[in-house]
């Protein structure tokens, strides 16, 4: 079927309409679009954003083009073995594979591939799920230690990178309890 004979629809639905077309367009027009990551236009480097664009298509290539980044640099300054990715059980990064590695989801461990040796896994962050007669700020104490002992059993020169859920939404939200820890 040629060009011409495509008509829009004239009920204003669907993806033939223009407004979000026309402003997305506008949106992308700021960016230059190269080989290598883009620098918006008009924007000092120092304005306390980041230099340059990365576009991906979704959270799970969010996350696998970051630890393939990662890997790639690793690979680059001569540490083959430093590709190790700390997660916390239960978080969720993403489907696709090296995204669903680091999720600590056990759905996706038992049904699904996934890349072996990559992650060490900490604890669940949910409070709720403490054991028994334990206080919420001994639960996050012991929490807020794991990753610097993570680190020292693995070995700081085999860790590359720490995976972390700020906000669990796809098996629902936690609300965070009320303390002045910040754990991660």
């Amino acid at each position: 079927m040629s060009a011409d004979r495509i008509r829009p629809r004239r009920d204003g639905r669907g993806h033939r309409r223009t407004g979000p077309a026309a402003r997305l367009f506008l949106a992308l027009r700021k960016y230059e679009f190269r080989e290598r990551p883009s620098r918006p236009r008009n924007r000092r480097p120092d304005a306390g954003r980041p230099e340059y664009v990365f576009f991906t298509t979704g959270g799970s290539t969010v996350v696998d083009t970051a630890l393939r980044f990662v890997q790639f640099r690793s690979d680059l300054l001569g540490w083959p073995e430093k590709k190790v990715v700390i997660s916390r059980l239960k978080d969720c990064h993403g489907s696709t594979c090296l995204a669903a590695s680091v999720s600590g989801k056990e759905r996706d461990k038992r049904l699904l591939d996934k890349a072996e040796g990559l992650v060490h896994f900490l604890s669940d962050l949910n409070p709720y799920r403490r054991p028994a007669g334990t206080s919420v700020a001994e639960f996050l104490d012991a929490r807020v230690a794991e990753p610097d002992r993570a680190i020292r059993e693995i070995g700081p020169d085999r860790v590359a990178a720490f995976v972390a859920e700020p906000v669990l939404a796809s098996g629902g939200v936690l609300r965070r309890p009320k303390t002045t820890t910040v754990v991660v």
